[in-house]
């Protein structure tokens, strides 16, 4: 039976967090029990949803680090020569 809390496989867990994102309650309503579940009880599956959610934080904050002025101008400076 789709959707019953112990189907679900830690691929298709992380291949539904990197589609929908780590706020499960936005994820197809039948796999939202199954989620929670592995969540719950898979210290994988923790670990991605951890790494996950860190992520979408981080672009969420707009704190993501700026290459250095001297980085793109050489990167600038080379592609102009090509």
């Amino acid at each position: 039976m789709a959707g019953s809390k112990s189907e679900m496989s830690l691929e298709q867990f992380d291949e539904l967090l990197k589609r929908h994102g780590p706020d499960i309650g936005k994820w197809p309503e039948m796999e939202q029990e199954s989620a929670r579940y592995l969540l719950d009880h898979s210290p994988a599956a923790k670990a991605l949803f951890q790494f996950e959610q860190g992520m979408d934080d981080l672009i969420r904050s707009g704190d993501t680090p700026k290459a250095p002025a001297s980085l793109i101008d050489s990167i600038m400076d080379k592609a102009k020569k090509s």
